[in-house]
């Protein structure tokens, strides 16, 4: 591309611009959107599921949705709690919801160490921020989904089940 630009006195300016032309579009097909989970639906017999937020609120929301599903729901208040259970446990561990925002490390370092020590855990970030900032923010990360606050039960559930089966 460029600009060429012809000027003579008394007789006019000629402006030519030239744009490169785009290259072609691979027509790829659109993800299908990803399925509704039914909130009575259970979770796999034995799915072990923590949560790493420092509000109480939220701790309470998600033991009650993730055990009615027929899960077990782990709760740590932070980070640094979550990863000394994470030391001092063997157990298997089927997901990890951690909270944008909390006291302590940020969300972006708490994710760098958590997949450092479970590297195949799935990692399901909770925020109450934009889902496509967060997203970014953690690009280098691998993280399963990212699930905006406040969620819903179907919205919980959903993130989970998508997280055992990628």
């Amino acid at each position: 591309g460029g600009i060429h630009v012809e000027s003579t006195p008394g007789a006019g300016t000629t402006i030519r611009v030239a744009i490169p032309q785009a290259p072609a579009r691979v027509n790829t097909p659109p993800r299908p959107a990803p399925p509704v989970i039914d909130p009575r639906t259970p979770l796999p017999e034995g799915c072990t599921v923590l949560l790493i937020d420092d509000e109480d609120s939220v701790q309470q929301v998600a033991a009650a949705i993730v055990t009615r599903a027929g899960g077990t729901l782990l709760t740590a208040g932070t980070a640094m709690a979550a990863l000394e259970m994470l030391e001092r446990s063997t157990a298997p561990l089927h997901a990890i919801l951690l909270d944008h925002s909390m006291p302590g490390l940020d969300g972006v370092a708490a994710a760098r160490a958590l997949r450092r020590a479970r590297p195949h855990t799935p990692i399901i970030l909770t925020t109450g921020h934009e889902e496509s900032r967060a997203a970014r923010e953690y690009s280098d990360i691998n993280l399963s989904s990212v699930l905006r606050k406040p969620f819903v039960a179907a919205d919980l559930l959903g993130a989970i089940h998508r997280a055992l089966v990628d």
